[in-house]
């Protein structure tokens, strides 16, 4: 048992094959068993036909955040007519999409070395297969109002669909674009809130939630069957698109790595000594350079000499790095969970509105954090190519920058929800977009954030252990965490005032520095000074006394008595250098 997790958790990219690599020069290429390919050869394959269908398919995703349009309609309808508290309507409601957001983190930290392994397009092929069964599932559970059928449709099968074609899409598209990592990578988180925006318009469209006309629950599976043809259409087009570089990629005369061609390490000497033994995290600085004793002394070579030269996965995943940026990212998303999530509660709560300027300042916030969500990512795009910054420095200054505007806005937005003598909700909801900006531009920085630091191989996996954090916090905010009373707001908006605080200065200690995350030990850098060094202690360097011998396949060596008077005089040598030496006799059986 210990040695199949140990084997799954360890991840070997497989080499193409040449079958493979003819079929994907085309656009549109199916997977057949036993690894035959299907090309339609009307177009050639553009990079840029893959980013446009991965962010069509994110905004395709984005109906499982839209879900909240339909949660009052459903609820009703589950109710037969009957009237309900408005808290448990949204009680239960919380709980539907709690489990489908439990469901994607879940997912995505178990399934991130099998996507890496298998290719994005089986796992976009296994995601789409669960979505459709999902929405098929959800229709039959209104048909039969069956609340049970809709906690597995659309929280279990539609969750696990989601993370597998999210982490499939982005994985991909971080390996095909290391000029544009962060242009692409806002793309593709912006479309999935753009996606979620339009679902709400289309789910408001037919639900015709007007005040005036009231809840029209026949509708609902009409909602439904249009996400389910909507969302076969573009992710089977999608499926037939996505596919990972070949080794001969370059763009812009970087690899996929963004390593410049003429520095990598030749592909095959990288494969055959790291990537297919699971060390998927290659330094490539130091394996580029030379590896006698010699070299190592003279200058900087010295560092890369010492400096370790790849990691696995897992000691990607238990390293002190992953674990700031896994509690910083937890608390950049936390004003997410509860102010999108909960924020018809608080503002009906706390300013008595109507169900129409409600939808219309959450409309307004998630508009801002999609901006924010496209914006943070090209901002360190920016900051990397005009004043030439390390990219994952870059990436983390941003967002720390968004942590640090996230402090501010959470103070203000909860000193106008506590000001009951304000009519207006103008400056209530201007600090609000902007802490809903804030959230969106660390969601989307934080996956190339982690590409750069913990490399292409890992981008999938790593992202997936992270979004983990929010699926736990959306849990505790669906079940435990619901809105009241007044004192519940302050408190909430309390903990988000502190969470972010912490998590700005958890930012501090993650390691952009390559000299720092390789060296052999623990080593902290801040302002070009070295604050922390802890060394680890090295291996023992090779002697006189070992020997490296060839021996053909199945033998055995027999060492008599003369091998061992020769290991021993050897071993007392040491003190003598004059004495003479000779080979010791070695008997070979075969």
């Amino acid at each position: 048992m210990v040695s199949c997790v140990s084997t799954y958790w360890r991840v070997a990219v497989p080499p193409k094959t040449s079958a493979e690599l003819e079929a994907e020069m085309w656009l549109f290429v199916l997977q057949l068993p036993h690894d035959r390919f299907l090309a339609w050869r009307c177009c050639l394959f553009n990079r840029w036909f893959l980013a446009l269908l991965a962010v069509l398919a994110q905004m395709c995703m984005g109906f499982v955040y839209a879900f909240n349009i339909l949660s009052d309609p459903i609820d009703t309808l589950f109710a037969d007519g009957i009237p309900s508290d408005a808290n448990h309507q949204v009680f239960r409601s919380i709980r539907v999409f709690t489990v489908a957001t439990l469901c994607i983190g879940l997912t995505g930290a178990i399934v991130g070395p099998f996507i890496e392994r298998r290719g994005p397009r089986v796992g976009m092929v296994t995601g789409t297969l669960l979505v459709v069964v999902g929405i098929v599932a959800s229709q039959l559970a209104v048909h039969f109002k069956s609340a049970a059928l809709l906690y597995v449709g659309f929280g279990a099968c539609v969750g696990t669909g989601h993370s597998l074609i999210l982490l499939a899409s982005i994985s991909a598209v971080q390996k095909w674009f290391p000029d544009w990592r962060g242009l692409v990578t806002g793309a593709f988180t912006g479309g999935l809130g753009l996606g979620s925006g339009l679902w709400s318009m289309l789910y408001k469209c037919l639900m015709d939630l007007d005040p005036s006309s009231g809840k029209q629950v026949d509708h609902v599976p009409m909602a439904f069957l249009v996400t389910g043809g909507l969302s076969l259409v573009i992710l089977a087009i999608t499926t037939a698109v996505i596919r990972t570089p070949p080794p001969s990629f370059s763009v812009n005369g970087h690899d996929m790595h963004n390593i410049p061609v003429h520095n990598a390490p030749a592909h095959g000497h990288i494969h055959d000594e790291y990537l297919k033994v699971g060390m998927t995290l290659v330094n490539y600085p130091s394996v580029a350079q030379p590896r006698t004793p010699t070299a190592a002394a003279i200058g900087s070579d010295r560092h890369y000499f010492q400096q370790v030269q790849a990691l696995t996965l897992v000691q990607c995943i238990f390293s002190t790095d992953f674990f700031w940026l896994y509690f910083g990212f937890a608390a950049s998303v936390l004003p997410a969970v509860l102010v999108l999530a909960q924020g018809i509660d608080i503002l009906t709560l706390t300013y008595r509105l109507a169900f129409g300027p409600v939808a219309d300042f959450m409309a307004h916030a998630a508009v801002a954090s999609c901006i924010g969500m496209f914006v943070a990512p090209l901002l360190s795009d920016l900051l990397i190519r005009i004043f030439y910054a390390n990219p994952a420095f870059a990436r983390k200054l941003v967002l720390a920058g968004a942590l640090l505007v996230q402090a501010v806005a959470v103070p203000l937005v909860g000193r106008q929800l506590e000001d009951k003598a304000s009519a207006s909700t103008f400056a209530f909801e201007w600090p609000s977009y902007v802490l809903c900006f804030a959230t969106g531009g660390a969601f989307g920085v934080t996956p190339v954030l982690i590409t750069d630091m913990f490399g292409v191989y890992h981008a999938g996996t790593m992202y997936g252990l992270v979004l983990t954090s929010r699926a736990i916090t959306s849990s505790i905010v669906g079940f435990r965490a619901a809105v009241s009373s007044a004192d519940d707001v302050k408190l909430q908006f309390g903990i988000m005032f502190v969470a972010v605080l912490i998590g700005f200065v958890m930012m501090v200690f993650v390691r952009t520095n390559s000299m720092d995350r390789f060296y052999h030990g623990y080593q902290l850098t801040l302002f070009g000074r070295v604050l922390i060094q802890i060394p680890f202690r090295l291996r023992p360097e090779a002697d006189t006394n070992d020997m490296a011998i060839l021996a053909p396949n199945d033998s055995f060596f027999l060492w008599d008595k003369q091998s061992q008077d020769h290991h021993e005089r050897t071993s007392s040598m040491q003190s003598n250098p004059t004495e003479t030496r000779r080979p010791p006799p070695i008997r070979l059986l075969y």
